[in-house]
């Protein structure tokens, strides 16, 4: 028994001290395990520099904080330089993530330097109010850890009693908030030494940037038959009360802004028409418009044509190079509210992108232009 003892301390003194030097967002594995874009997210929040961030004249940030949308739809890199060009006292930072909805970003402007008199914008879309969206989407709770802190998940009124019961056992907290990297950046690593050679390590892609495609894989041979049946909301899906996730994350996005003397906006990206005609039904969209009359906070962007899109719901390289354009007017004539139209149902297109090229094997490629140069 004696000898027992002393194995079961030897062991929990290894993985006590395992989880400190192998887990967390700055370890020596994470580099080669980081895969999501909460973990770059987090990464990028880290290595940020508050001084040369705010080097410019007038010193003052436009953060956007918030979901895969926001991210198609802004190229910070061209926004920012038509704020220099134009002296603004801005400049634009994104930290953007996949389902990086109210109740993630609630925890994203946490881990940010974000000072009093800077501007906070967060897109806001129907979807992400569906009923049960935790359920809906998947979203692990790992990922989850990475923004939100023990106690605001112990909080997530989406989760039952069992389900909060079960992330508020999960300690040491770094171990399992980084357990996917690191065991995804052990596998690379032996994967790596078996063949021979040194590992590389993990880069941002799509997580740091944006998309370049005209129109996402699924529609390469026209619209999928799936569409409208998997992806449609009806009124019993959608839920505007507190118990919702990103409801729930929208009160503690307010409440942060007010306790730090930020102006939050919310901000309404139109999706396609087809969007807005095919896969919302007529209650969605009248109670949708309800919601967003009823916001004091939120912003109209303008309504882009369906081409513009590249599935029903993401910017493709037009509707960003047209939306940054938007966001630099935007600031400069006061950050007026805009307002919405619905577009008429004749604008909802089926395939509104270019056909398929075919090349002389036969195979198909995109037919788009290339974005550096395009001019919309």
């Amino acid at each position: 028994m004696r000898y027992l003892r002393r194995v079961v301390a030897v062991g929990l003194a290894f993985f006590l001290l395992w989880s400190q030097v192998a887990y967390g967002p700055d370890s020596w594995i994470e580099p080669y395990g980081r895969d999501s874009s909460q973990s770059w997210m987090v990464h990028r929040a880290k290595a940020l520099d508050s001084s040369a961030l705010r080097a410019h004249a007038g010193g003052r940030i436009l953060w956007l904080v918030g979901s895969s949308i926001l991210r198609e739809s802004t190229d910070p890199t061209v926004i920012n330089a038509a704020l220099e060009e134009a002296a603004s006292p801005f400049r634009v930072e994104m930290f953007c993530q996949g389902r990086g909805a109210a109740g993630l970003a609630a925890g994203m402007v946490q881990q940010l330097p974000i000072e009093p008199g800077d501007l906070v914008v967060h897109n806001v879309a129907v979807q992400n109010l569906h009923r049960d969206w935790l359920d809906w989407t998947g979203l692990p709770p790992a990922r989850m850890s990475r923004m939100l802190s023990p106690l605001e998940l112990w909080q997530v009124r989406e989760w039952s009693l069992a389900q909060r019961l079960e992330q508020a056992a999960a300690v040491p907290w770094d171990f399992w908030r980084w357990h996917d990297d690191t065991q995804d950046g052990l596998t690379r690593w032996i994967l790596a030494l078996s063949q021979g050679r040194v590992a590389r390590r993990t880069r941002p892609g799509v997580f740091g940037r944006f998309s370049r495609r005209e129109r996402a894989t699924i529609y390469r041979h026209g619209v999928p038959e799936w569409e409208v049946e998997r992806n449609r909301l009806t009124a019993e899906l959608v839920d505007y009360g507190p118990r919702q996730f990103n409801v729930q994350g929208l009160e503690r996005l307010r409440s942060w802004a007010a306790a730090a003397e930020v102006e939050l906006v919310l901000l309404d990206i139109p999706p396609s028409a087809f969007a807005q005609w095919r896969l919302e039904s007529p209650e969605v969209r009248r109670a949708w418009a309800e919601w967003r009359r009823a916001q004091p906070d939120l912003v109209h962007a303008p309504q882009l044509p369906d081409s513009a899109f590249y599935d029903r719901r993401h910017p493709n390289f037009r509707g960003r190079a047209q939306l940054s354009a938007w966001l630099v007017e935007w600031l400069a004539t006061g950050r007026p509210r805009g307002t919405f139209a619905l577009p008429p149902e004749s604008a909802a297109v089926d395939y509104p992108w270019s056909t398929p090229v075919k090349g002389a094997d036969g195979s198909e490629s995109e037919s788009e232009p290339d974005p550096e140069t395009f001019d919309p």
